[in-house]
């Protein structure tokens, strides 16, 4: 699981959470399954359990080992987007809740 420390809104990989439309999410991404964003541990954990596939993680660097240290160790070698809570907020337009987003 690389965890991945971004500084910029532009950084490579984000995008999935930040400038992707609904549509876009649905048929540019992956036509066949389409993509959509999971927030909070506890609808991440209901997503897994279904046996849907993460993507990446974007998640509030004190939730590595905090509220979201269960989903990290279940999603196996994705990208782990982390910032502070600010940058993270201005990437989305909202404050993450319990600091964890999944595509």
């Amino acid at each position: 699981m690389p965890v991945i420390e971004i500084s910029s809104l532009k950084h490579e990989g984000v995008e999935v959470f930040s400038t992707l439309t609904e549509a876009q999410l649905r048929n540019k991404v992956e036509p066949e399954k389409g993509v959509f964003i999971a927030e909070s541990p506890k609808v991440i954990k209901v997503a897994l359990d279904a046996g849907y596939e993460p993507l990446a993680l974007l998640c509030e660097r004190k939730h590595i080992a905090g509220d979201a240290k269960e989903i990290v160790e279940r999603v196996g070698d994705i990208p782990i987007y982390t910032g502070n809570r600010d940058l993270l907020a201005t990437l989305t337009g909202y404050t993450l809740t319990r600091g964890v987003l999944c595509a």
